[in-house]
Parts: C-alpha cells; structure tokens; sequence
C-alpha cells in the first residue's frame, strides 16, 4: 500500500508518500514541501496571522492533492510547535480537515522525540547509545536512545524560529544579540545537558532541515562537493565553528552567496549552529553526525508497528472488499470456522436453487458470501439481540469498497438471520429501494438455512445437494456424522425460505455412497478467510 505522511511544522509543510511492501518494509517514492513558515509571530504572539493561516491551509490542500494523485490510500498527519502551541491551532486544524480532508493531531515534544528516536534507529546503527538532536523551528528534542530502547527525552523550547525571532534581529547580528543568545542557551540547556551525562553515549547524531544544511555547507567547503546523501556525513566540530563565525558576520546578501545555503533557510541556520556548537562544547566531542530521517519516517515505522497484522492481511488478501469484511470478523473476534461453514453452505443453496436473480442486486452472491461471514459479529456485545447489534456494528464500521446500498444489505443479513422476518416498516429497511429489500429478504432466508446446518458447530455438513422436481425442494445433506441436530435445526429456520419460494422445504440426509460430500458440494468454493 501507499501511505501519505504530513508534517506541519513550524518552518515548513511536508508531504512524504511511503510504499509498504509485503515484507513490510518501505521505500519513499515521493516527497513534497513548502517552507509555509507558520511560526513566524506565532510562537511569541500565540496566534497564527490570518495570512499564515490561509497559506498553511492552501500548502496542505495541495500536498494532500499530490499524496492521493500519487496513488496513496492513508494519510496520516501531524503537527508541530507552532500549532500546538497557537490559541488558533484547533481552528486551523479543523479547517484543515474540512478542506483538504485529512485529519492531523498534535504531537508533544516528547512525543515528537519518540518518533525520530524509532526513524534514527531504523537507518543508523545504534548498537551502541548515541545522543540524537533534532532542531525544530519551535523546540529541540534531545534523546539518547540505542536500537532496542529510548532511554532519555526532553522537549525544549530552543527551536531556531523561536530563537531568531527572539534575539537575532538584524544581519549580520550584533555582538550583543549573538552573546545574549549563547548566555541563553547555556542557561536553558544547563539542567538537560547535567542529566545527559549520567548516559555513556558514544557518538551524536543530528536531524532537522537546519543540521543537515549545515552538513551541506561543510560539504562544499571541506569536500568541494555538494551532499547529495547526508545519512552518516560527520561535521566536525571545528567545521561547525568556522560555519557559526560566518553565519553570524554576514550581512542578508553574503549570506545568500554562502555555497550549500537554502536560501529559504538562511536566517535560521545562525541559532541552530549556536545550539549544536553548546552541545558540543559541553562533552567535548569532535562533531556530529548527519540523519535525514526523522519524524516523518517515525510516523511510517510507527503506522507499520502499530498495524502490523492489517498490512500484512493487506498483502495476503489484495481483495479489498473481503479484506474489510476480514477485519471485521477480526476486531469482534468471530468464530471463523462457524462463519466459513455458513458462507459455505450458503452459496451451495443459492447456486443450486435457480433463484430468479433478475431481482437482486447484481452483487448478490457475493454479499451472500460476506454476509454470511459477519452474520454473527453481535456477538461482539452480547449474545442476546446479537442479530440486532451485528447490524448496528456493520452499518458503522465504514467497510472499504462497499456502496453505501451494499452495506445496508450486509447489515440486513446479519439483523434478519434469526428472530422475525423483515417488515415493511422496519427501520432497518427505511429508504431501501425494492431491489436491495429482495435482496436482503432472500439472503437472509439462506443464511438462516445456512446457519443451522452448522448447528453443533462442528463442521457436520460437508455439502448439499438441491433437488426442484416435485411441489417441494429437497435438500439432501451430505455429512460425515450422524446430522440429526443440524437437521432438525434447518426444518426449524426454513419457514422464510418456504415463504419467498412460495414451496415447502424438505431437509433429509443424503444416501450414502450415491451422493458423496464432494458431489454435494457442486464445487461450490468460498473464499479463505485468513486472520
């Protein structure tokens, strides 16, 4: 499948298209950005500006537009610093839904720490601890984490958007400004940077936008290349410090002459070299390393761990119509073996019977099939009144690949097989057309047959064989062992089929030898169910 992850975070708006394949692995095909810039104002106002606003809106609409032209079937989003910490972020967020139809949570700073620990262990090698560092527009995460466990995280408010729009008020900056905001970050990072070194970690390694275009600076200057690939590129610490120097001596223009500068970026590379040279100096170490994943590929490597079982049934049963009547039968823990014996059951009689199909929806065996699959998920609540709580629970459980007609007549199986028959004015069937009450009607009336066959829930049934001759049907039972219950079950459950045939229904046991099982059948197959 092909999942859309979209980042709304302070300084830019992502889209990351994932292809997750049946080994569950990933691969990114497609990415897409803006550098939106929410937080401007934001983070000292509290308020995203009306502008802002309608721009992030615009940039999500159109990065969701180029996830779903992509072929993607989920989006997941999430958002960052400046949403959550605007006194507008809900409205945004809302019209975000609204208008380009994906819904996005907020994360937590620690939350936002989680995700980049699980991307950072997925692409570097973490057997032994290392100190990660992501540098958001609004905070910092800082973690210490190995490939088995996060053992450490803070959320901090130093991201370099904050940090700019709070000292840095001109280029090149002020010997003032520039010493005020050092002072600052030594006394904000003081408490964390004390506890880090209880932590016998070996290396650091850096993510965000701003560290891995520092990275490309250093490139240029110490390779004369440009970093095409940043995972595991080392920036020394005396290269970061050559960079910070001329960061913080030039004016907008020489900035932008800088080699290997965004120049979208360019104002907020100054406070993030300034955070990273604190953390450097504070143990001492050469340098860090680079890693280009990060929250966005932890929010994939989180979708996957925590949906595991559903993407692997989504590459063992492409079908994607029995794949949600699968997950169903998952989540209220169905019987599976009952349930295929009924859809079994069922089918043999609607093939054999020569139903006038002209009145049906043209999808009817199929629903038969499924219908008689999720005939008894009720029981999920409770046993009594489970035909009226199976329909409750299908007709709200958003089946993918379903019209809305379909799922009314799925649900009409599971609510009409047992207790009374449909009514004209059952709520149930308010708004139907004709067809699709038939339709109901009818598959109701075999899934009841059906049900009953399988009495003992033993699999007594092996197959059945329809015989139309005469003033009644019979239906000679093919079975491995005596069927006296399933038998008497039948007759009990036959009267709405007698009813919509307009014939009496005669159940009796097969002759032996003359009609074996797999003769009764008829080849008849439904499909595997697999959990």
């Amino acid at each position: 499948m092909k999942l859309g992850v979209l980042d709304i975070g302070t300084n830019s708006i992502h889209v990351v298209i994932a292809e997750i394949g049946r080994d569950l692995g990933f691969e990114v095909v497609a990415r897409g950005k803006d550098m939106t810039r929410l937080g401007d104002g934001t983070l000292v106002s509290g308020v995203i500006a009306h502008e802002k606003l309608e721009r992030g809106i615009t940039v999500v609409r159109q990065l969701a537009g180029l996830a779903r032209s992509r072929g993607v079937a989920k989006i997941i989003g999430v958002a960052t610093a400046a949403v959550r910490e605007a006194a507008n972020g809900g409205e945004f967020l809302d019209r975000v839904q609204k208008e380009a139809g994906v819904r996005v949570r907020t994360v937590t700073g620690l939350e936002e720490g989680r995700l980049i620990h699980l991307a950072v262990r997925h692409f570097v090698d973490l057997r032994r601890p290392a100190l990660i560092i992501d540098l958001g527009g609004g905070s910092v995460e800082i973690m210490v984490g190995t490939d088995k466990e996060l053992q450490f995280a803070r959320s901090l408010k130093l991201g370099v958007a904050r940090l700019r729009g709070t000292f840095l008020t001109e280029a090149p900056v002020s010997k003032g400004d520039h010493e005020h905001l050092h002072r600052h970050l030594r006394e904000a990072l003081a408490p964390t940077l004390a506890e880090l070194k209880k932590f016998p970690f070996t290396q650091i390694i850096g993510t965000s936008g701003t560290l891995l275009n520092l990275g490309s600076i250093v490139s240029e200057r110490r390779e004369g290349r440009t970093l095409t690939t940043p995972l595991g590129f080392r920036v020394l610490h005396e290269d970061l410090k050559a960079v910070h120097k001329d960061l913080a001596r030039c004016d907008v223009e020489e900035l932008g002459s800088i080699k290997g500068i965004d120049p979208e970026r360019k104002d907020l590379l100054l406070p993030g070299a300034c955070v990273m040279l604190e953390v450097l100096d504070a143990f001492s170490v050469d340098g860090f390393v680079l890693c280009e994943q990060a929250i966005r590929e932890g929010l994939i490597l989180d979708y996957m761990e925590r949906n595991a079982k559903k993407l692997a049934l989504e590459a063992e049963v492409p079908n994607v119509r029995l794949r949600a009547v699968i997950q169903l039968m998952n989540r209220c823990e169905v019987d599976e073996k009952h349930a295929r014996q009924t859809a079994k059951l069922a089918l043999q009689l609607f093939d054999q019977l020569q139903l006038p199909k002209e009145d049906l929806l043209p999808s009817a065996r199929e629903l038969l099939e499924y219908g008689a699959l999720l005939h008894d998920v009720g029981y999920h609540v409770s046993y009594n009144d489970h035909h009226r709580h199976g329909w409750y629970l299908i007709k709200n459980s958003e089946l993918a690949g379903y019209s809305p007609e379909e799922v009314d007549v799925l649900a009409g199986i599971a609510r009409y097989h047992r207790k009374r028959g449909p009514k004209k004015k059952d709520a149930a069937l308010r708004g139907l057309s004709g067809t699709a009450r038939r339709t109901i009607e009818l598959l109701a009336a075999l899934v009841r047959v059906a049900d009953a066959l399988d009495r003992s829930r033993f699999g007594v049934v092996e197959g059945l064989k329809v015989g139309t001759g005469g003033r009644a049907i019979t239906i000679r039972i093919a079975s491995r062992e005596d069927p006296g219950m399933e038998l008497w079950s039948a007759r009990q459950k036959a009267a709405l089929l007698e009813k919509l045939l307009d014939r009496a229904v005669v159940f009796e046991p097969a002759r032996r030898g003359a009609e074996s099982g797999r003769e009764a059948a008829n080849g008849t197959r439904v499909e595997a169910v697999r959990s």
